[in-house]
């Protein structure tokens, strides 16, 4: 069994914000985010243009929190 990497704690904070997005989704886009989509070359692709929209909103949710938490942890850009 391969060993999972340790995240570094940008990488942490940014998947905290992941979760916490999709937490806080409707049930029906949660399941979207969840359920709909296929991997292709380690990339998560949605076959449906709704469905990756709604992964596309969550993503870029996700990453201004995660910016958003960097930049209050570490305000001169240094980490």
């Amino acid at each position: 069994m391969k060993k999972k990497k340790k995240l570094s704690p940008q990488a942490q904070i940014y998947e905290k914000a992941w979760n916490d997005v999709v937490s806080e989704m409707s049930d029906h886009k949660r399941n979207i985010i969840i359920n709909n989509f296929t991997v292709v070359s380690g990339h998560h692709v949605y076959e449906n243009k709704y469905d990756q929209r709604v992964a596309d909103e969550a993503a870029k949710e996700a990453r201004i929190r995660g910016d958003q938490q960097i930049e209050a942890l570490f305000p001169t850009g240094k980490y």
